[in-house]
Order: C-alpha cells, then structure tokens, then sequence
C-alpha cells in the first residue's frame, strides 16, 4: 500500500527555506505513528532537513531518499533514482513523506492521504493542494492545532 502524509496550513502552505512552518507535538506524535516500522520515500531536501532538525535519519523506518547526488554512507538510508525503483526496493509498501515536488507529482499514486489541516495562514514558499475528487474521506478528527483527515482510493 502507498501513502502519503502530509501537514500543511490553511491555503496549503507545507513549508518556508525546507523547514516546518510549525511545531505541533500531536501532529509529529500521529506522522510517527503511521511511519514508523514503515519505508518512507522523500527527496533529498526533504531528507536534509530531517537530518538538520534531529540529526539523523528518521529513527525506526526506513529511509528511501530520492537523488542524484552522493549520499553519506554512515547515514544507513537508500539512495533511488526514481519513484518506481523505491516501490520496488518497499515491495510497494511505502509512505510518501514529502517535499512539494513529490507530493504534487505522486499523490495520485498513493492509495491513502493523510492529511493534517493546520490553522496556519503565514508565509511560505512550498505548497501542496491536490485534487481528492478521486479520494473518499475515511476518517476526520480534531486534535489540539490541527484536523486530521483520511482519505482512501
């Protein structure tokens, strides 16, 4: 199964210079419930950013970082030259996880959307707005700074 999770503002915003617009423990604590023990499929910015932010890798998943450039070794992530080529090292089981670019072009393969509706109305420079008309909502919550939404193909 391939998913996407994704949190963004209220006119899509995702993200300002690669880095959240926000920090909502719950959300992080809901992304780290449904990645975790998962392969997670991002690009390359989207990985920097995670390694700036806590130093390493997402811990207990497994990273599949979508480049052309050389990747540290010790950093224990795989390095694909395509979307194809992570479904296939996942055995297409898989969470896309961002940045816009991925989000914008693939989130009409994912066969579930997560999505985390932020009361955010700030600056940003990346953005994600898809199309669900092919997506039935399957679940909605309120949680403390954002609803949660699921949506299924």
């Amino acid at each position: 199964m391939i998913e996407l999770i994704v949190a963004r503002g209220k006119e899509g915003q995702i993200g300002l210079d690669n880095k959240l617009l926000w920090n909502l423990p719950e959300d992080l604590k809901l992304f780290k419930e449904i990645t975790e023990g998962k392969y997670v499929f991002m690009g390359r910015k989207t990985f920097d950013s995670i390694v700036d932010m806590i130093g390493k890798p997402l811990p207990n998943r497994t990273s599949l970082i979508l480049t052309t450039q050389d990747l540290n070794d010790s950093l224990e992530v795989i390095k694909v030259s395509s979307f194809e080529e992570a479904v296939d090292v996942s055995g297409g089981d898989l969470v896309i996880i961002g940045g816009a670019t991925i989000y914008n072009n693939l989130y009409q393969e994912a066969d579930v959307i997560h999505i985390s509706e932020v009361d955010f109305d700030g600056e940003a420079d990346s953005f994600f707005n898809p199309d669900l008309s092919e997506f039935t909502l399957k679940e909605k919550k309120q949680y403390n700074g954002f609803l949660y939404t699921r949506y299924e193909k």
